[in-house]
């Protein structure tokens, strides 16, 4: 059933979705909504399942240890009016975390998968398909990506000096980019 998306909302959580699909209401295009919402957490775990038709299927906001494994992510299309999302999966600001053994393809505006800001570090993208980033290629911007890694994701702060560090791609396909790769 179409709807709002889930805010994950204590520490340790595992959400195991057991084969079921989180979608959206399929006006999820204007930057706001997120199909799984995991802000200020430690080793939470999304597992299991799909997650389609919202802005940004999940978004890691500014959290540690978390693991997304197993999941289907597609159709998560946000737009250039709301410049908030436009990824399958987004670290904003997040460490130490997992993408592993997942299928994540048909996302943007911006990426199939996203580890951006600064101190995003020490993150591990392992097994995945990632494949067909969409870009409605607005004012000839470099969207579409099928990952992106970008420590200076936000104008708004004032040390753009610092690099993510540590971070590990491995062993994942990676197909059909609207603009790059990786």
């Amino acid at each position: 059933c179409p709807g709002d998306g889930i805010i994950v909302g204590a520490n340790k959580i595992t959400l195991n979705l057991n084969g079921h699909r989180i979608v959206g209401s399929g006006t999820a295009q204007d930057g706001q909504y997120v199909g799984v919402e995991v802000s200020g957490r430690t080793g939470v775990t999304i597992t299991g399942g799909q997650v389609d038709h919202f802005s940004a299927g999940l978004a890691i906001i500014d959290s540690t240890a978390t693991t997304v494994s197993d999941m289907t992510v597609t159709d998560n299309v946000g737009s250039f009016d709301e410049i908030a999302f436009g990824d399958g999966i987004v670290l904003f600001y997040s460490s130490n975390s997992k993408i592993i053994d997942d299928h994540i393809f048909a996302n943007g505006i911006f990426d199939n998968i996203g580890l951006l800001g600064r101190l995003s570090d020490n993150n591990l993208i392992q097994g995945n398909t990632v494949t067909d980033s969409y870009s409605d290629d607005v004012d000839q911007i470099a969207t579409g990506q099928n990952i992106s890694l970008n420590a200076f994701a936000d104008f708004g702060l004032p040390d753009r000096g610092s690099s993510d560090i540590g971070n590990r791609i491995i062993d994942n396909n990676i197909l059909r980019a609207y603009t790059n790769g990786i």
